[in-house]
């Protein structure tokens, strides 16, 4: 696939996106997926134990995804493991209290149960998130051997 559409699709901004492009809002929901059905009642705050089964269908073990931009994403867990690869510009996290500035080129790996927060990102500020099933690495890795 030539490199210059998948940057354009990168860079495109999603509806969710556009919605809060220019706004200090903060959506209390996790609705940038489609065909999400994760809300919560106005005025709380969403769980900081994200579900597994928001992200991934049942057969899945891996799911990539663009991290939405220009929302703040406030401390949460999971229980499965998290990649963060910034593909250009500059992604801020608070990982367990700690502020860690990631730079166009860096990867995150996040380990289950860890507390972490994303600051928005910007518009040129793209990075893709690689969300693992704990239970892959259970039987997968050593299957190939």
């Amino acid at each position: 696939m030539d490199t210059t559409v998948i940057e354009k699709q990168l860079m495109e901004m999603s509806e969710y996106e556009k919605k809060y492009s220019g706004t200090a809002e903060h959506p209390r929901h996790y609705s940038h997926l489609e065909d999400s059905e994760l809300t919560f009642s106005k005025g709380t705050q969403a769980p900081d134990i994200v579900p597994v089964d928001y992200f991934f269908k049942p057969f899945q073990n891996v799911v990539f995804l663009k991290h939405p931009r220009f929302i703040k994403f406030t401390d949460h867990r999971h229980s499965f493991i998290e990649m963060n690869y910034v593909y250009s510009g500059t992604c801020t996290q608070y990982i367990n209290g700690k502020e860690v500035i990631l730079k166009e080129g860096d990867l995150c790996l996040l380990d289950t149960n860890v507390m972490h927060g994303i600051e928005s990102a910007s518009e040129n500020d793209i990075i893709i998130n690689i969300m693992i099933r704990a239970s892959y690495f259970d039987s997968a890795p050593l299957q190939r051997l």
